[in-house]
């Protein structure tokens, strides 16, 4: 695999023992030994009967979105506590088609952060609930367009930015890892700050 897809996970609603499900197989994806495991796609949403089985790839890549691989970093498992499912893992590709086919299936709601690779840390976010996406966005060059004038990059960005993680993230860590890693500790702390403010407004309307 020449590049790496940064995926963020987050899986709530539906049932606990479907959610204790999907992170056992991604805990045994996480104490494999190797790069990549195989087969996690496969034992959350199935084979598609359509394709051959020597069509692998190609089934894959049209199935779930990525290939048949990943790289797990972290599991969170607080279902108990908090009803979250967290996972942080790599892929070929972004899996949305994966995270749609999960949410449909299972009946639950997932937020899919992920960056496209580590120069222009390209920012995909989807937040999808029983198989719909209801809602979605998307930063072209998140990083280079942040270095080359982050003062435009702030102005035209900042605010739908900062509207996602005050709508969807519950902790600022969530904010720091997937929207924030490539900007400066000044605009990290300016954003992290705004988002504390707006929570802070919501709790107590």
């Amino acid at each position: 695999m020449d590049e790496y897809v940064s995926n963020y996970l987050t899986l709530s609603g539906g049932k606990k023992k479907d959610l204790r499900k999907i992170a056992k197989v991604f805990s045994k994806a996480e104490n494999s030994s190797g790069d990549y495991t195989k087969g996690v796609f496969k034992s959350l949403i199935g084979r598609n009967p359509a394709f051959h089985r020597v069509d692998k790839v190609h089934h894959d890549q049209v199935t779930y979105g990525t290939e048949d691989e990943l790289s797990v970093g972290e599991i969170v498992d607080s279902i108990d506590e908090s009803g979250e499912l967290y996972v942080s893992f790599q892929t070929a590709r972004s899996p949305v088609i994966f995270t749609v086919a999960l949410s449909k299936l299972y009946g639950i709601n997932a937020l899919l952060s992920y960056e496209e690779d580590e120069e222009s840390y390209d920012i995909g976010k989807f937040y999808i609930s029983s198989g719909i996406i209801i809602e979605s966005s998307y930063i072209h060059f998140a990083s280079s367009k942040y270095h080359a004038n982050t003062k435009r990059f702030i102005q035209e960005e900042g605010e739908g930015i900062l509207n996602w993680a005050v709508k969807y993230y519950t902790e600022e860590i969530d904010f720091k890892i997937r929207d924030l890693s490539f900007m400066s500790d000044n605009d990290k702390k300016y954003f992290l700050d705004q988002f504390r403010q707006r929570k802070a407004l919501l709790i107590n309307n």
